[in-house]
């Protein structure tokens, strides 16, 4: 591939390729479904769902992690950006979503995971 025709990256902050397992509710509803992570940074994520969603939509996020007290998790308000459908599974899209809310603290965490784990 010649390098002057390769996409710029859009992102603001690098991805990091990782599988988490992940709980998601659509804002409003106190039921929480399961997916997980493909990629994260700073910014957003990339997670599997067995649903079709909306861009647009915006979802109470958790991950879940190992540290050494035990399984944690990071919270966040996120919004969808982008919906696909993974290959040609009829159950599982992947969904693009951008932070809105990442608390000061669940930021901490969240860095702390991102630096550990690269």
């Amino acid at each position: 591939m010649n390098p002057s025709r390769a996409k710029p990256e859009k992102r603001g902050h690098p991805r990091l390729s990782l599988r988490l397992p992940t709980e998601y509710s659509l804002e409003g509803s106190p039921d929480f479904r399961t997916g997980h992570t493909v990629d994260i940074g700073e910014g957003g994520l990339l997670i599997h769902v067995p649903e079709e969603l909306s861009a647009g939509q915006r979802l109470r996020i958790r991950f879940f992690y190992h540290s050494s007290s035990g399984m944690e998790s990071v919270q966040a308000l996120a919004e969808v950006s982008r919906v696909d459908r993974f290959e040609k599974s009829v159950k599982e899209y992947r969904c693009a979503l951008r932070f809105i809310d990442l608390p000061a603290g669940e930021l901490k965490k969240f860095r702390k995971v991102l630096k550990a784990l690269s």
